[in-house]
């Protein structure tokens, strides 16, 4: 609850800066370069390119963007009152694109992972460690 009456998910206005919102959700470091990233005309809400930085969000708003060589669909769930922690920050939005679920293909397997075979033989090269007796 805040000491005006509101909680925090649930602000008193219907509608909040584009720039503030995606400060809010913690895709940027500052408000500062939220808003010169909207200025440079690098987010679409509804499919509609936006420029302006006071453009107003409700909620069900479905934002694109690209950010961090990634491209972001997300829709606004609630518009918030306060840059919060980041697990309060993902509850502001729903992420549509599926970013997180897509595997990080150009990663290698870790070499202990995989034993390695040897296609003539069929068998692995690794040999077996043999103690000495005696």
């Amino acid at each position: 609850m805040t000491p005006d009456g509101g909680t925090l998910f649930e602000p008193k206005e219907t509608s909040l800066r584009i720039d503030k919102w995606l400060w809010h959700c913690r895709f940027f470091k500052s408000r500062s370069h939220a808003a010169r990233f909207v200025a440079n005309g690098k987010v679409r809400v509804n499919r509609r390119p936006v420029s302006k930085t006071a453009t107003a969000l409700k909620e069900g708003d479905i934002l694109t963007f690209v950010h961090h060589d990634v491209v972001q669909v997300v829709q606004v769930r609630a518009l918030g009152v306060r840059r919060g922690p980041p697990a309060e920050a993902r509850q502001l939005y729903q992420d549509l694109s599926g970013a997180d679920q897509i595997a990080d293909t150009r990663r290698p397997l870790a070499p202990a992972s995989q034993p390695m075979l040897n296609p003539a033989y069929g068998q692995s090269d690794i040999l077996p460690v043999h103690t000495a007796t005696g």
